[in-house]
Parts: C-alpha cells; structure tokens; sequence
C-alpha cells in the first residue's frame, strides 16, 4: 500500500474519531442540562452507525455525572405571630372597700315557738309569754287569782292577732280603737307597747327596746304566737 493511501486513510479514521468524540460530548452536555439530544452530524452516521448506542452511553455517563439538585425547601409561611397573652382581670383604678357582712335578719314570726309561763310572785300571780329561748315577749300584770290570770291569757288569744297598731312615737299619732298595740317612748328613751283588750284594759306590756323596729318585730311575735300553749313554774 502507498503512503498516500496510508495518510489518506488515516486522515478519514481520525476524521470520524473526532466527529464521533464531539458528538459524544454534545450527547452528555445536553444529557446533564436536561436539553433535547443533538441530532447526529452526517460525520458521525457515517463514521459511527450505532447512533443509538451512542445515546445510551451518553446518557448513562450524563446520570453518573450529573448532581442532583436538592430538593426545594418548602415555601416560607409569614411567621405565626404569638398568641397575646390571656388578659387579666382588669385592675381598678381605686379598691373598693370591702362590704360588711350583712346583720343576721330577725327569725320570722311564725319560725319561732313561744309558750305562756304563768309564775307566782311575792304579791300575786302573773303570766310571760316566752320564746323557747327564754326571751320575754310579754308579761302581764299581776293577778290575786289564778283564774283571773288564765283569763288575761284568754284575752291576749282573743285580742293580739287582730289588734290594730296605734304608733305614738310620731308627732300627730292617728288614734286606733281597740283592741290595739300602742308603741310608745318611755322615760328612758326607750321603746315599748302594751295591748289593750276591747274594752281598754292593759292586758300585757312589753320590755324595753333600744330600737322601735325591735319594738315592731316584737308585735308580730305577740300577734303570731297568741294562742301558744300555756305551761307553769
């Protein structure tokens, strides 16, 4: 064979080397950019026929070569504000003054058991009518027989629940008939009543109070609790 044909041979095999190199090259380049595979040049059909083998090699070399890109970080979200704290009571510009207990109202009339206690005295015999506590709502004069006070009794049931109240502790007291409770001030200054019977006489009479509503509240015990059974001392 003649140099010439050597040289010229030689010059085509390294022609289609380099054709089939740089194609390869094209090949990975776009396989790692994620571009469209080049079309074979005319070059490269002629001096490398297996195209596709080409391809397959150059995408195989492109995944071993290429670098993944990390994965997207999720989006951003305005930050949560933070939740404001639970308000407390609001303060007061000035304490109020705490509030006193309130008195223990008085026991209702009807919440109170009450008995007549007839006793004798140095002079005589006399009747109390009395709470279960010993308190005395109202006593009698005194009597020269016990009949005469089991009588008074007998009037204060027959007077008390439907007497009607002359108030003589006002300046201008409206004047009531009988039978009645008259409220009055003693010498003292103090608060007391007594109940007449029908026909005006003081059937009994009541100790003092320092207040006319004690006064008053005592009436209604009287008026509640007339017909209290009687028992003796």
């Amino acid at each position: 064979m003649s140099s010439k044909f050597k040289k010229a041979a030689c010059s085509c095999v390294l022609a289609g080397a380099c054709a089939m190199l740089y194609f390869h090259r094209r090949l990975i380049i776009a396989a790692i950019k994620g571009e469209q595979m080049p079309e074979p040049s005319e070059a490269a059909k002629k001096w490398c026929p297996p195209v596709r083998r080409a391809e397959k090699e150059a995408a195989v070399a492109a995944a071993a070569y290429k670098v993944e890109a990390p994965a997207a970080e999720p989006a951003k979200t305005e930050e949560t504000a933070e939740p404001a704290p639970a308000a407390g009571p609001a303060k007061a510009e000035e304490t109020a003054e705490p509030v006193p207990a309130s008195e223990p109202e008085a026991p209702a009339p009807a919440d109170v058991e009450c008995r007549y206690v007839v006793r004798n005295t140095n002079t005589g015999i006399k009747f109390d009518l009395k709470t279960d506590g010993g308190e005395v709502l109202a006593t009698s004069e005194v009597y020269s027989s016990k009949a005469s006070c089991l009588n008074g009794i007998k009037s204060v049931r027959n007077n008390a629940p439907g007497a009607a109240l002359e108030d003589q502790t006002v300046e201008e007291p409206e004047k009531c008939k009988n039978p009645k409770f008259e409220i009055y001030v003693d010498k003292a200054g103090e608060y007391r009543f007594r109940l007449k019977a029908r026909n005006g006489q003081i059937v009994a009479v009541s100790r003092s109070h320092d207040t006319k509503e004690g006064c008053l509240g005592v009436i209604d015990l009287v008026r509640a609790n007339a017909d209290a059974e009687i028992t003796e001392e």
